[in-house]
């Protein structure tokens, strides 16, 4: 049988962890962080087998979350979203929940500044954004308890 759990209840909270964080509200899906690293190109005159031969960058690029949010103007975490355009890099955390009360669930610490913020309005569709937040450390775990959903 499957380990699988659904999505229900992943959040993004600025802050140092979920529980002393600012949760931001109304988040439908959230994509990322797209994790990177570049190769060096190390072929040389001495290879016998005709192939090239890499080896991994020191550094990786921690890449970048984007979240999808059900958009509302006057609530304050969205608000904070907006203030954040101008900030240097803060503390984020994901929670990866999987929605059981009482679960030890995963949290991934990060710290990353919005490079984008994107409210979008169509004629009979709710209010919609789109923000995307570029990582400018590595990715710390730690361990916690869901809270129910």
């Amino acid at each position: 049988m499957s380990s699988a759990t659904s999505g229900f209840g992943v959040g993004l909270a600025k802050g140092a962890s979920r529980t002393a964080g600012t949760t931001v509200a109304e988040i439908v899906s959230l994509n990322g962080p797209g994790l990177s690293r570049g190769t060096l190109d190390v072929s040389n005159m001495d290879i016998t087998d005709g192939a090239m031969q890499f080896i991994p960058q020191a550094l990786y690029d921690g890449g970048e979350v984007t979240v999808e949010l059900n958009w509302i103007p006057s609530n304050t975490t969205h608000t904070l979203l907006l203030t954040d355009m101008t900030n240097s890099a803060q503390a984020y955390v994901i929670d990866w929940n999987n929605a059981t009360a009482g679960a030890a669930i995963t949290e991934w610490r990060f710290n990353g500044f919005i490079t984008s913020l994107e409210p979008s309005a169509a004629v009979d569709s709710k209010l919609g954004a789109s923000a995307t937040f570029k990582l400018s450390s590595a990715i710390t775990t730690a361990t916690s308890t869901a809270a129910t959903p």
